[in-house]
């Protein structure tokens, strides 16, 4: 299964949205699909903070789950 997306995307932000919205349908999955790079970084964000503030360690399956849930 192919979502028609390239895996060198670009260095900032706006270049990654660009490249992740290649392929997307319309209608709901297009307004999901949109939503996923900012829930990684917000993931991402929430780990960063609980190791730097909280002395948590940060494992990629529960940034996973984060950016899931």
């Amino acid at each position: 299964m192919s979502a028609n997306l390239h895996w060198v995307q670009g260095n900032d932000g706006m270049g990654i949205i660009q490249t992740w919205q290649i392929g997307v349908k319309r209608g709901r999955t297009k307004r999901i699909w949109s939503l996923i790079p900012f829930a990684i970084w917000w993931a991402t964000w929430l780990g960063k903070n609980d190791c730097v503030f909280n002395s948590k360690e940060i494992l990629a399956d529960d940034l996973i789950a984060k950016a899931k849930g």
